[in-house]
């Protein structure tokens, strides 16, 4: 590996050389200076202990001159865990069987009482116990903070973990009585390596291709779609999933962390054009204590500026890095108790080994280290100098929110099983993960009065035997409320600074650039609309008969007795999805009735599965038990045809085979990789469906007569038009008229009504608008905005089409819908607009800009499936599966897939 920072003074200098030499930078009257990066000493703080080697001596290099794949870090980490200094708590393994730990880092006495110290810290968190001033006086005494410091979350960040090896040693290594002062007061928990898959991704790449050359435009700095370090192995930004927890990365982690349940927490990141560090930029989430949140990042960030100030080194804080969105690991940290933070060091990971700024110095990796490394002991310094008073604001921080939840307004939040039980669970579970206390009830309950998530108020609703309620007024309320409420407010300064951004755009001239907005997340979670729960919340707490839950275990169902004649499976939950593909894969016949039915007497839905025994083996009866048990779901029996009322049975006209499905998922460049990341997730872990990945460029030269189902994540459509080509949009649609069906989710339903296609007559929101604002413009009037502006992540309504395939479970008339983007889509006049925006009363949740937003969307489509031929092209304007989050049109997805190839010409005429 060439060392690279011997290199910098030969490059700059021989930058500066051309630049006089070919006149590159002639309009420049000044010398071009070379400045030369002072170097850092990483054992500066006196004597180590001989015994332990340094990190370069196990490695085999120098700070910056390469990365440390996986398992050379493990050696390393396996070599500090003699000291008695560090404790190695293993946590679970990735997707890639790479395992994941915690170092408790301490001093030897300290790690003696681990178990005493996280017992103490739990009493401090119980928001419920009236310890009196003596006893939280005598706890702290003996108490000390701990620290949680993180790394390399997001893998091409790939600084953070060669500064976690640094800090490890220098804490397990040091005798400075410094360090050793601090190991006294402080325990520290490091997550060395958040995201171990995208790490080793990320750093095989740069390890091979890395020169350590500056420009911007080297090789090293553009890596391949398949290398996208950034994500774990599904494709997941696992800095956006601590709501679902949906990642084995992030459950090993959270578990870790309420364990030991910080008072402190540093997630170090990269890679800015200067540090970051608090405090924080608004909005800041408006559940976590204001004072005691802003008093302690002024705190910490004054420790890490003074730290900085020494070494003459740049930073910044309050811009760009909000605290709002709860499921960043600052925010969630913070709702946890801890003072949750943001570092993001310059230099290194996408920008490589060297890089050249716009005044043409050079940042490096060696220098990333050194901050991320400064950071980390600036944080722990300060830590220890204020551990008294930040443990007693910890304990105030679970006192807040029993109080808290006793006065607020929404102070119970009643979750009964509803239409998918599991879905239901699914969410519970993600609420335990997150330390949330969940109770069941043990008997009828009624609610004199609720409102449910689409602010209906009800009255005198009755509650059955095992639903879910969450208390507000317990030590995790904060938690609870953040992830639970109807809808998070958003300070009014950064609102106001956002619609003068607004005002200021809408004044600019035609070349000007706009102001960029400051929303850095989604702003709307509120997890029973994401996950389409049946929820209620209440004002004033009910008193109820209950038990609080550990695990939320789903309870077992039986095998269905011997059907004659069908058997029959309610649509509209994943354990019906999951019976019914698991059937098609291995051969059984399954049909759908696109009515509603009798059954010997008892009503089916619309889009029931009908099994029938005259058209299959007799493995079957063996087979869907076993299914059934297996995924948990209820299977009825048919033993005759015969209707008791209605027109519609298990052997009538309007029911019809379906056909196992085929499925290709484009992928690679064009596509982005969270879009295809998470319907990998969905496809594989939630419904076992079995899928083939198609580079797009591949995409229009394949036979696709071997698939009946073609999926377009979101994407770029300049690159999804690029790279199929006239040819490959020619064949697609071939395919399609033909009985295929294909399926394009956010960005790339653009490309699928590009005019050249001729696919759908929907058009974009805006488009045909432009010459029109112009003119209007230029004759002076004061006209709105004809083009939708990005909408960050809110929650809208939407109106349900009951007369079509793709709504089938769906058996409410409102279904909410995530818009995440500024592209709005004109409802079909040649297919079915399945999901359909009310013209008023829009929005549920979130940000939405003023006559703009809702006046825009109001009356476009949200889903639509154009009949083309024999197919479908079916369209969703935003993606379904969002992050494993957003599960509210997942079924529709799904109900794209499992019914369209067997309905290819049978799209109308359903009625319930």
């Amino acid at each position: 590996m060439i060392a690279h920072i011997r290199l910098l003074r030969g490059i700059a200098a021989g930058m500066a050389l051309l630049a006089t030499a070919t006149g590159l930078w002639a309009q420049t009257p000044t010398p071009l200076l070379v400045p030369v990066e002072q170097p850092f000493d990483f054992y500066s703080t006196g004597e180590y202990r001989e015994k332990l080697p340094r990190p370069e001596t196990l490695l085999g290099y120098e700070p910056g001159e390469a990365y440390a794949q996986y398992g050379a870090f493990l050696e390393v980490l396996e070599t500090y865990a003699h000291s008695d200094r560090v404790r190695v708590f293993p946590t679970g393994a990735t997707n890639e069987r790479r395992p994941m730990h915690v170092v408790a880092i301490s001093s030897a006495k300290n790690l003696r009482r681990l178990d005493d110290i996280k017992a103490a810290n739990q009493r401090l968190a119980d928001g419920r116990a009236e310890l009196s001033d003596r006893e939280i006086d005598r706890l702290i005494a003996k108490q000390p903070i701990i620290v949680w410091l993180g790394y390399n979350i997001h893998g091409d960040e790939a600084a953070g973990t060669e500064a976690a090896i640094r800090v490890l040693y220098e804490l397990v290594a040091s005798e400075s009585k410094t360090v050793k002062a601090w190991l006294d007061d402080v325990v520290v928990i490091m997550n060395p390596c958040q995201n171990p898959d995208g790490r080793e991704r990320f750093v095989v790449w740069a390890n091979a291709h890395g020169l350590g050359r500056p420009e911007r435009f080297a090789y090293e700095k553009e890596n391949p779609w398949n290398v996208q370090g950034r994500y774990n192995h599904y494709y997941f930004d696992l800095n956006r999933d601590m709501i679902p927890t949906s990642q084995v990365e992030s459950r090993n982690s959270g578990a870790a962390f309420l364990e030991w349940l910080p008072q402190v927490a540093a997630d170090h990141h990269g890679e800015t054009k200067e540090f970051f560090f608090p405090p924080a930029a608004l909005p800041i989430n408006p559940n976590l204590p204001r004072e005691s949140l802003e008093r302690w990042l002024d705190v910490f960030g004054r420790g890490n500026a003074a730290a900085f100030d020494q070494q003459g080194w740049m930073y910044y804080v309050r811009d760009y890095f909000d605290i709002f969105y709860a499921g960043y690991w600052d925010s969630w940290p913070a709702l946890q108790g801890a003072t949750g933070m943001t570092y993001e060091t310059s230099g290194g990971g996408k920008r490589g080994f060297n890089y050249l700024r716009d005044d043409e110095t050079i940042m490096t990796l060696r220098s990333a280290i050194a901050k991320h490394f400064t950071a980390s002991l600036a944080t722990i310094a300060t830590a220890a100098a204020h551990r008294e008073a930040r443990l007693r604001d910890f304990r105030e921080h679970f006192v807040s929110a029993v109080k808290a939840g006793r006065e607020a307004d929404l102070q119970q939040v009643w979750i009964p099983a509803g239409t998918d039980p599991h879905r239901t669970r699914e969410l519970v579970r993600a609420l335990r993960r997150s330390g949330v206390e969940v109770q069941t009830t043990t008997a009828v309950a009624t609610l004199p009065t609720a409102t449910n998530y689409f602010g209906v108020n009800t009255a005198e609703i009755t509650m059955p035997v095992g639903t879910f309620v969450v208390d507000m007024a317990q030590p995790k309320g904060h938690v609870a409320r953040a992830l639970l409420e109807p809808d998070t407010a958003i300070d009014d300064a950064f609102i106001e600074r956002q619609q003068e951004k607004m005002k200021r755009n809408r004044d600019r001239g035609e070349n000007a650039p706009d102001d960029d907005y400051e929303f850095y997340d989604v702003t709307a979670w509120t997890m029973p609309l994401a996950y389409d729960v049946e929820a209620y919340q209440v004002g004033a707490a009910v008193n109820f008969s209950g038990d609080v839950i550990g695990e939320v275990v789903a309870p077992s169902v039986a095998a269905p007795p011997r059907a004659t004649a069908a058997y029959v499976i309610r649509p509209g939950t994943e354990g019906a999805v999951r019976l019914a593909l698991d059937l098609l894969e291995e051969g059984y016949r399954v049909a759908t009735a696109v009515r509603s039915m009798d059954v010997g007497g008892v009503a089916y839905p619309r889009g029931s599965l009908v099994v029938r025994i005259e058209r299959n083996p007799t493995s079957l009866h063996e087979r869907i038990g076993e299914l059934a048990r297996r995924h948990r779901i209820e299977v009825g029996v048919a033993n005759t045809a015969f209707t008791e009322s209605g027109i519609t049975g298990i052997g009538s006209e309007s029911t019809f085979a379906l056909t196992a499905p085929k499925v290709l998922v484009a992928t690679g460049d064009g596509v982005i990789p969270s879009s295809y990341g998470a319907l990998h997730y969905l496809f594989e872990e939630t419904y076992g469906l079995e899928f083939v990945p198609v580079a797009v460029d591949t995409l229009g030269s394949i036979d696709l007569r071997k698939f009946n189902v073609v999926v377009l994540p979101a994407g770029s459509p300049h690159h999804y038009g690029r790279l199929l080509g006239d040819g490959g949009k020619s064949n697609l649609k071939t395919w399609v008229s033909q009985g295929g069906t294909l399926i394009c989710l956010g960005w790339a339903t653009e490309f699928a009504i590009d005019a050249d296609t001729g696919w759908t007559s929907i058009k974009r929101v805006g488009a045909d608008d432009d010459d029109d604002a112009k003119a209007d413009d230029a004759d002076g009037e004061d006209e709105p905005d004809a083009e939708p502006l990005p909408v960050p992540g809110a929650m809208m309504r939407t109106m349900v089409d009951h007369d079509h395939f793709l709504s089938f479970g769906y058996e409410q008339d409102e279904l909410p819908f995530l818009v995440n983007s500024d592209t709005f889509f004109t409802a079909s006049e040649t297919g079915f607009n399945v999901l359909k925006f009310p013209q008023e009363n829009i929005r549920l949740a979130g940000y939405v800009w003023p006559d703009n937003t809702e006046r825009l969307i109001g009356g476009t489509a949200a889903v639509v499936d154009e009949p083309v031929g024999r197919g479908h092209i079916i369209l969703f304007s935003d993606e379904p599966g969002y992050r494993a989050w957003w599960h509210a049109t997942t079924r529709m997805l799904m109900n794209a897939i499992l019914y369209a190839p067997g309905l290819q010409n049978q799209t109308g005429g359903y009625s319930r």
